[in-house]
């Protein structure tokens, strides 16, 4: 675990100050899906459930240090609209969601976080849920997938991804699920329609990092609703493990590592801190 985390702190490191980017890796196959900046949404994530656990005071240090500068990073770089939707991708709503749930979880880390930008990003949030989404033009682009210059720029068309990211906005703490029950009431009820929760139609890594997104609401809500969630995303996902025991995605985002992680993570919710 501590190999993995240097790699990571390595690349922040060496990052510059002024950018959104900590790696010089680009046009990979998560980054033309969810926007090019998603290695530093998702390495910010990472920090935050890292901080103030790792294995010697030194190691913290670092960890805190590399978590505040993902987070001015991220800080700096967010749209006027509230989002980071940010030079283009297939769904990079999905890459707005990872990049508002790290400055929540640095914050609830002790991390200073900007309140305003937070507030920006619910309110982009609530924003385009309420907008109606066009449909996606399913181009004969790798595979029979839609072409990611003719799909709409923030939520690719499909609504899984735009609620799944409210939902989770929606409900971070009890005052957010007081405050929009209603909402949250109505995207619950989305969750009974199976063509919404198939998402684009197959099972795709946006799929997954939806029903992320999903899984971390529903517990937080809690009750009957939740538990039965929980029990049929566990099936579903299950059912689709290869034999070597990784998962692939069967449309855009189909790399065995994101799959198998963002698998693993939505099998593993319940037990989660």
């Amino acid at each position: 675990m501590e190999r993995a985390l240097a790699f990571v702190l390595q690349r922040i490191e060496a990052s510059p100050a002024d950018g959104l980017a900590i790696t010089d890796r680009k046009g990979t196959q998560i980054q033309r899906k969810l926007g090019p900046y998603i290695d530093t949404f998702l390495s910010s994530m990472l920090l935050s459930q890292i901080d103030g656990r790792a294995s010697t005071p030194a190691l913290n240090a670092r960890v805190r240090k590399a978590l505040q500068k993902t987070v001015a990073k991220i800080e700096k770089h967010q749209q006027s609209d509230g989002s980071w939707n940010i030079a283009g991708g297939w769904a990079p709503v999905l890459g707005t969601s990872m990049a508002s749930r790290s400055l929540f979880e640095a914050r609830n880390r002790g991390v200073a976080v900007d309140a305003a930008v937070l507030m920006r990003a619910e309110n982009y949030t609530v924003s385009a849920l309420s907008a109606p989404s066009p449909p996606v033009a399913r181009g004969a682009v790798g595979g029979g997938l839609a072409s990611p210059a003719a799909a709409p720029a923030e939520a690719a068309g499909v609504g899984l991804y735009q609620s799944a990211q409210a939902l989770e906005q929606l409900s971070r703490t009890a005052a957010d699920r007081v405050q929009n029950a209603k909402q949250i009431s109505a995207i619950q009820g989305q969750l009974a329609n199976a063509a919404f929760v198939g998402g684009f139609g197959s099972m795709g890594g946006e799929e997954f990092f939806s029903y992320l997104n999903i899984s971390d609401s529903m517990k937080r809500v809690g009750g009957d609703a939740w538990s039965k969630w929980h029990a049929d995303i566990t099936q579903k996902i299950l059912g689709l493990q290869n034999r070597d025991g990784t998962w692939a995605g069967h449309h855009c985002i189909t790399g065995r590592v994101a799959m198998t992680s963002a698998a693993i993570l939505n099998l593993t919710v319940d037990r989660a801190r």
